[in-house]
C-alpha cells in the first residue's frame, strides 16, 4: 500500500499546521482507537542526538510526495495544484492507476521541469474553480 512507503504531509489535527514525515496508523495510547500519525526526525547538532516528533494528523489532508520538484525546486505533492508552463490553467496532482498524474490534461508526471506548484486543494480550493459564461463557479 502507498501509505507504508515514502514521504507524506498532512495537516496536524489540532492546530492545522502542515507537518511532513512518514505516515503510519496505530492505536491511540489512551483510547486504543486507530489514529493516523506523521513521524519526523531531525538531528540536533547541539546535543548530537536525534529528535523524533510525532503528530496526530487529519487523514483527509494526507498527501504523498511524488518524488519530483517543480521548476522552482518546490516538492510536488499529491493534491497540489500546479500550472504547466505551456498552459495557464491550474490542475490537480492525483494518484491514479499507480502513478501520479495531472489527469485533467492527460499528463503523467515523468518529469516536472515545466510545472509550477501554485497551491493545494485544501488551502486554495478556489484555484480549481472554473468560471462559466454566467460568471458562476463550477468545480
Amino acid at each position: 500500500m502507498r501509505e507504508n512507503i515514502g514521504l507524506f504531509k498532512a495537516k496536524e489535527a489540532v492546530n492545522k499546521d502542515w507537518v511532513e514525515g512518514y505516515f503510519y496508523k496505530a492505536p491511540h495510547p489512551i483510547t486504543g482507537f486507530p489514529v493516523d500519525y506523521i513521524c519526523s526526525t531531525t538531528f540536533n547538532e547541539n546535543t548530537e542526538t536525534w529528535e523524533v516528533k510525532v503528530d496526530i494528523i487529519d487523514p483527509e489532508t494526507l498527501c504523498e510526495f511524488t518524488g519530483l520538484t517543480d521548476k522552482n525546486g518546490n516538492k510536488i505533492w499529491e493534491n497540489n495544484i500546479v500550472k504547466h508552463c505551456a498552459e495557464n490553467k491550474p490542475a490537480l496532482v492525483e494518484f491514479v492507476k499507480g502513478q501520479f498524474s495531472i489527469a485533467k490534461y492527460g499528463y503523467w508526471l515523468p518529469s516536472s521541469d515545466c510545472f509550477e506548484v501554485i497551491g493545494n486543494k485544501f488551502d486554495n480550493p478556489e484555484l480549481l474553480e472554473v468560471k462559466n459564461d454566467n460568471n458562476k463557479s463550477n468545480i
